[in-house]
């Protein structure tokens, strides 16, 4: 009996041997493989995301002013890292899951090919089931790319511009618009997966049962006499691991899906149009501006300036007037090179601004704004920055800015402030009072009638309830003015 297990122990050694050299080769190939693709995957980020960045400088300002808080960012840094998984996984870990299937079918077939057949049932019935939600996955996942990056502006568009949202009072009106993009996505996310949670959970249900088909049909082959007990036991043993690597395969499909959804996204930044403008320094001489037969269109199909020709003199103050809407933003656009015309010229010190480098002509141009923004500065420079500046230079006097332009923007906030801030002050000056260090007691103090009452309070409790009522319903009073002020006075409501 020792020499017998002695002699099976050296037969079975080979075997061991080949098995152990086969795992560990396995992992040294799986390291090097992932390593290489995730060191593939990283450098073609890199190269994307330098691609991204280098075309938002060529591309016009006006695009990516009117673009929403966040579009970009979210494509270059969050699209970008979302592919990371695919590139990286997909060639080795797919193709592992892919040939050691195929190894072991071509193995059954050489056993028995009729239960080899029988085995792969399960597949087509589960896809089958599968493809019932799957035929609309790229649609939905397209409206979840949009819906999420809607999401994503609200939220940047909240925060980074919530000390604005405070000092004109549209806390609410943002957070709506903040609470309404998360539920949307919210919402499309639970419907998305509701819609497809029956035919997921039947696919993992059906696809790896092949015992359902093996067993009872390989059992009728084995009474029948045409399959070895061995053979049947094998594959049993081996249709029990073969289809679980190729549903995993099978998963990256939904990789494969998001990578063009996103890749798809990519592409529209990169084929965006660019401003065209030249590496050289040209002989501009002066200022004068001149426009020769312009017209420019936001979109390609309605002009908003249709051959318009006119020139503005350097040293000399020129008024564009016309009603909202008339082109008089796009021209100053148009000069501050926030855009480039799509016919006809525009000059600047007789060159034409497309031989002009972007950085001449930014210097050569001072552009306001018309929209009013909060910088992180006092009162009185953000008062006095954008529109007094322009008023001083149209010549209007000191009085007449305070009266016709400060005064008018700022009263009725210092009005809502004032009312709103009086409820504080009457729950402050009664709390002080009320802890000896306001007006004496027997003063004509709400605060102090209440320390004078103190002692009464079960003889005469009106003594405490009524101060104590006027302080509550004359601080809720004012607030509740205050509020009131604010809904009529707020300019944004105007």
């Amino acid at each position: 009996l020792y020499f017998r297990l002695t002699a099976s122990i050296c037969c079975c050694l080979p075997c061991i041997a080949a098995a152990a050299a086969g795992y560990i080769a396995k992992g040294i190939f799986n390291g090097l493989s992932t390593s290489i693709s995730h060191t593939a995957t990283y450098l073609t980020m890199k190269e994307i995301r330098q691609r991204l960045i280098a075309k938002l400088t060529r591309m016009p300002m006006g695009t990516i002013l009117e673009s929403p808080s966040g579009y970009y960012k979210d494509v270059i840094v969050d699209r970008v890292e979302g592919i990371e998984v695919p590139l990286a996984h997909l060639l080795p870990e797919m193709t592992a899951n892919v040939l050691a299937p195929v190894l072991m079918l071509i193995y059954l077939f050489t056993l028995d090919w009729r239960l080899a057949l029988l085995s792969l049932i399960t597949i087509p019935v589960g896809m089958a089931v599968m493809s019932t939600t799957m035929k609309s996955y790229g649609e939905n996942y397209g409206k979840s790319v949009e819906i999420g990056g809607r999401m994503t502006n609200a939220i940047v568009e909240y925060m980074g511009g919530i000390e604005v949202i405070k000092a004109f009072s549209q806390g609410e009106r943002s957070y709506e618009k903040y609470e309404t993009a998360v539920n949307d996505n919210a919402a499309f996310f639970y419907g998305w997966m509701k819609s497809a949670q029956w035919a997921m959970s039947a696919y993992n249900a059906i696809t790896p049962s092949v015992l359902l088909t093996v067993l009872p049909f390989g059992f009728l082959f084995y009474s029948s006499g045409s399959l070895s007990a061995g053979a049947f036991v094998t594959m049993i043993i081996l249709s029990l691991g073969l289809l679980e690597p190729l549903i995993a395969a099978m998963n990256y499909t939904d990789n494969i899906a998001r990578v063009g959804t996103v890749m798809g996204q990519i592409n529209d930044v990169l084929n965006s149009g660019e401003i065209s403008r030249t590496d050289k320094n040209p002989n501009i001489a002066g200022n004068t501006i001149e426009f020769r037969n312009v017209t420019f269109s936001y979109d390609s199909e309605n002009d908003a300036l249709r051959n318009i020709s006119l020139t503005i003199p350097e040293g000399k103050v020129t008024a564009l007037v016309g009603h909202s809407g008339s082109g008089k933003s796009t021209v100053a656009k148009l000069i501050a090179g926030f855009w480039d015309v799509s016919e006809g010229e525009l000059m600047i010190g007789g060159q034409n601004v497309r031989d002009i480098p972007l950085e001449v002509q930014t210097g050569r141009i001072a552009y306001v704004e018309q929209n009013n923004f909060l910088f992180d500065e006092t009162v009185m420079e953000n008062i006095r920055k954008p529109y007094i500046i322009t008023c001083r230079m149209s010549g209007c006097s000191e009085l007449r800015i305070i009266m016709r332009h400060i005064l008018p923007n700022i009263v009725p906030h210092l009005l809502v402030l004032y009312s709103t801030g009086l409820s504080g002050v009457i729950i402050m000056i009664s709390s002080y009072a009320f802890l000896g260090l306001g007006l004496e007691a027997g003063a004509a103090e709400w605060g102090a009638m209440l320390v004078g009452a103190n002692k009464l309070v079960f003889s005469h409790p009106e003594l405490i309830v009524y101060p104590g009522l006027c302080i509550v319903f004359a601080a809720a009073g004012f607030n509740l003015f205050g509020e009131a002020l604010r809904d009529i006075c707020d300019p944004k409501e105007g």
